[in-house]
């Protein structure tokens, strides 16, 4: 019997992208966060979930969603913009393999979400944490970024493209 990936899987359960819900914990926004990123047909050839504005809008916390509008507008037209990858799949070039997604911190109003994976074929493991806090009553991610002292953050990212300003 033929094994299909886990994200063709996931992207065929959902010929169309769920929205997040109030109800949604942090690892099902995460995974909703990964079927959206591989598209309907698994393969990876559309536009990020981060890019996606109605995405910001049901997901970002009201912070984070402030800092990349902010670091948004600082794009001049006709150049690369503060974020030249894809934060979702850590790369340029969109692929994600062997996903694996769970739960490595969580409190009463903060939990943290890694999601490893390969980007092809003999790539080393990629590890990308989410970080979330609880607005009201709804989970809303307020940081991407990658473990270690050499790690990128979207929140770093945004502060430096603003210079500081958020």
């Amino acid at each position: 019997m033929r094994r299909r990936p886990l994200l063709a899987t996931l992207a065929a359960a959902t010929l169309t992208a769920s929205p997040v819900h109030a109800a949604d914990t942090p690892v099902q926004i995460v995974e909703k966060i990964y079927r959206i990123s591989a598209g309907a047909d698994g393969k990876w050839n559309g536009p990020s979930a981060f890019l996606k504005p109605d995405f910001r809008k049901s997901t970002f916390s009201k912070g984070l969603a402030q800092a990349v509008r902010a670091a948004d507008a600082k794009n001049r037209k006709g150049e690369i913009g503060w974020l030249d990858f894809d934060p979702i799949s850590n790369s340029q070039d969109p692929t994600v393999i062997g996903l694996k997604i769970a739960a490595t911190a969580a409190a009463a109003d903060k939990s943290t979400v890694r999601a490893s994976f390969r980007t092809g074929p003999g790539t080393p493991l990629a590890n990308v944490d989410y970080d979330f806090v609880l607005e009201g009553a709804d989970w809303k991610l307020d940081d991407i970024r990658t473990p270690g002292a050499d790690g990128w953050s979207i929140r770093r990212m945004t502060r430096a493209a603003t210079g500081g300003k958020n």
